[in-house]
């Protein structure tokens, strides 16, 4: 909104659009994990080419939105807190926390995230000795592909690898024992 504002075009014009590429790489339904990276990746300036939504594209994607919102289907997760060069509205619309309460091993596979390293992806869930489930996969609220985006509310997003280390850094703090991990993920 802010940058359409400042080249004196309509913000509007550009609502329902669809992000093709970021900086000449081009983005499909395969890979949005990576899309993300991209737009999170804190490089500046970004070429985003974009493909403009007709008005029927439009209305679509508003149906959709008012059906989840009538559903219930976005109640009852939480949020994280933003930290301090985060937008409070930004991050209550893109994390989800999940809670680790149970003491031991928390159940994910992580990979890099692609492109730059920018984050931790999840790459599986891991089960016990009996195949039952762990904690984070009992959650319910994480997916393969997910980022993870903050561990006990400190962001761990960052270009060139920065993030991954510091996920892992701060997940080795943690172990199998101190809990509640507060792990947030995009």
């Amino acid at each position: 909104r802010k940058v359409a504002q400042s080249k004196q075009l309509d913000p509007d014009l550009f609502r329902g659009s669809t992000i093709v590429s970021v900086n000449g790489r081009r983005y499909g339904p395969d890979n949005q994990v990576e899309l993300f990276a991209a737009l999170k990746d804190p490089a500046r300036p970004k070429a985003i080419l974009l493909k403009i939504a007709s008005q029927d594209d439009l209305e679509r994607m508003e149906g959709i939105v008012k059906k989840v919102k009538s559903s219930g289907a976005a109640k009852g997760v939480e949020k994280a807190a933003p930290t301090k060069n985060e937008n409070k509205d930004d991050i209550n619309d893109l994390v989800t926390v999940v809670d680790i309460l149970e003491k031991g091993d928390i159940g994910l596979k992580f990979s890099s995230s692609g492109h730059d390293n920018i984050a931790l992806a999840v790459s599986d869930f891991l089960r016990d000795a009996n195949g039952g489930q762990l904690p984070a996969e009992k959650t319910g609220k994480i997916s393969v592909n997910d980022l993870l985006s903050h561990v006990n509310r400190t962001l761990v997003l960052g270009s060139k690898g920065t993030g991954k280390q510091r996920a892992l850094q701060l997940l080795e703090e943690a172990g199998p024992t101190r809990r509640p991990l507060k792990l947030g993920f995009v």
